[in-house]
């Protein structure tokens, strides 16, 4: 026992040893009300108490895990060393901020927030799904029944044993050295948050499938799914100022692996956000947006077994440790059967769709539709590119080689080719007609948006070259493009920073057009405004 600091074995409280027992039976009590109300909901076209059952059982089970992650904050807030997980996240020299934090510091505490944020937007949209609510159920149990199920072998509420015997160390191990910074506060449940209303997107859109209504379900998910883009985006902007202030990497993103794990289904959910309006205004792409939906959810779901697997143990600076072993294999059970069962039902609906009536015809390339076709294909190409990217040290540990990462200029040659036509996109889709326009009339739109472009990145540069900023400004740099072809680093700056200005100022334009007409119209427009700032300052 010297390793904890003391000699003298110190007995716990019987509250805290109490709090604990209910921390984990709530843990398994709503595993096993998440499996009661699916079976229920299931069975509930047979009688209206299986119905009521499955209503109980669901709301009961999201309390229970909101009930344990609250036992879990009192734990941490009353620095009970007497539990494992307490004692290797938490110490008595940091404040009561950085006990909270240490909730969601380790393996075991963030997946129970993960949890917790799921049964949170459960609660929170379950009634609203009107008829879809008994398959939308089943969906989310089913999900959440896996969570829990896992955190009852990955639990937070082990104690620390010696000699057979629950001890007190008089103090903990404290926080990473890397973890003693204030995003760790808000970064992770901002971030989770957005990871529990993926789930939304994926239930939803599994109830719809399951009941072969694929209309009345995108005015329901359609908030849902601008809240996950928001929420994880935001989530994403936290942990790249997280890691470029404590990481020292000396820029805001990275290309590491668990980043991307957060960045690809954040580039599917907006895929998804715009697929619903082209459905929503031309009643089209229904079957292509019931996989958009699932999509970020299950990504999200593989990039967790590959942070918890242990694969990126040596290749990423914030991997978590490997999982319990029964553990994992309840996790690759829970993933295995989301896609299976997602991407089987989805295959045999698409058939049948298919049967029932023509395929759609693409829109024509003039039209919004098309240029929403051309921007969600990007995004798509994007998101996979990223995905195989971030993959690589699994695929090479399956090959019994040494897991490495991609290096981060890879990206960069790769990538940058598929920016510059999205963004491009985004700034002349705003004035392109749901009717059609000629190509002349949309190349008029875009000479004068390039036109004032210029002037602005003109201006910029000379207020660069003529205020203290130029100093910094390092002219040297060569970047290496696809083909080894090298040119010039700020050359190369200048270009993506000059489209991301043709994006502003494209879009900025269209506010001002809609402004008067539609203030609640514009909010699409602002938030390519948004997205183009945030590129404009990376590339920077």
């Amino acid at each position: 026992m010297n390793d904890l600091g003391f000699n003298d074995l110190v007995s716990p409280p019987a509250w805290s040893l109490a709090l604990g027992v209910v921390g984990r039976i709530l843990v398994v009590a709503s595993a096993a009300l998440f499996a009661v109300s699916a079976i229920a909901w299931l069975r509930s076209v047979k009688t209206k108490k299986l119905e009521a059952l499955g209503k109980f059982g669901f709301t009961a089970a999201s309390w229970s895990v909101i009930g344990a992650f609250i036992v879990l904050g009192i734990l941490f807030a009353t620095q009970r060393y007497e539990y494992e997980y307490i004692f290797q996240h938490s110490d008595r020299a940091t404040s009561l901020a950085y006990h909270i934090a240490g909730i969601w510091s380790g393996q075991q505490g963030s997946f129970l927030l993960w949890a917790t944020c799921s049964a949170i937007f459960a609660l929170l949209t379950t009634r609203r799904t009107e008829h879809y609510r008994r398959w939308y159920s089943v969906a989310f149990a089913f999900f959440l029944g896996g969570i829990t199920s896992i955190l009852a072998f990955e639990s937070p509420f082990n104690l620390t044993m010696f000699n057979g015997q629950v001890v007190v160390p008089p103090d903990g191990a404290g926080l990473s050295p890397s973890l003693h910074n204030y995003w760790v506060t808000i970064h992770p449940p901002t971030i989770f948050l957005g990871f529990g209303s993926l789930t939304c997107l994926f239930a939803l859109a599994f109830a719809a499938l399951a009941t072969r209504d694929y209309e009345r379900w995108i005015p329901i998910v359609r908030p849902w799914g601008i809240v996950s883009v928001a929420l994880v985006g935001l989530g994403l902007c936290m942990g790249g100022f997280w890691a470029y202030e404590t990481l020292g990497w000396g820029g805001f993103w990275m290309w590491d692996p668990v980043e991307n794990v957060s960045f690809v289904p954040w580039v599917f959910a907006a895929a998804f956000t715009h697929g619903v309006i082209v459905q929503a205004t031309k009643k089209r792409w229904k079957m292509t947006n019931l996989l958009l939906a699932a999509l970020p959810f299950v990504i999200f779901l593989y990039g967790t077994f590959l942070t918890r697997s242990g694969v990126l143990g040596d290749t990423s600076v914030h991997s978590f440790a490997e999982m319990d072993r029964y553990a994992l294999k309840l996790l690759l059970v829970l993933m295995g059967g989301t896609v299976l069962g997602f991407g089987g039902l989805w295959a045999f609906r698409a058939i049948e769709s298919l049967k029932d009536k023509a395929p759609e015809e693409p829109g024509p390339v003039t039209r919004r539709e098309g240029f929403y076709m051309l921007g969600v294909a990007s995004l798509l190409v994007l998101g996979t590119l990223t995905a195989i990217g971030m993959s690589i040290p699994l695929f090479m540990a399956m090959a019994n080689e040494k897991p490495r990462v991609v290096e981060e200029s890879l990206y960069h040659q790769v990538l940058s080719w598929i920016f510059i036509p999205l963004m491009l996109l985004m700034a002349v889709t705003p004035f392109v007609s749901w009717k059609g326009m000629k190509f002349r009339e949309i190349g008029s739109k875009a000479y004068t948006i390039f036109c004032v472009t210029v002037g602005v990145t003109g201006l910029f540069l000379i207020a660069a070259v003529l205020t203290p900023f130029a100093s910094q400004i390092d002219m040297k740099p060569e970047v290496t493009m696809l083909g080894s072809h090298k040119i010039q680093g700020m050359a190369w700056v200048v270009i993506l920073f000059a489209i991301c200005v043709f994006v502003i100022v494209g879009n900025g334009w269209r506010v001002l057009e809609l402004f008067k007409r539609s203030k609640l119209g514009i909010t699409p427009f602002l938030a390519h405004v948004g997205v183009a700032v945030l590129m404009a300052g990376l590339g920077l």
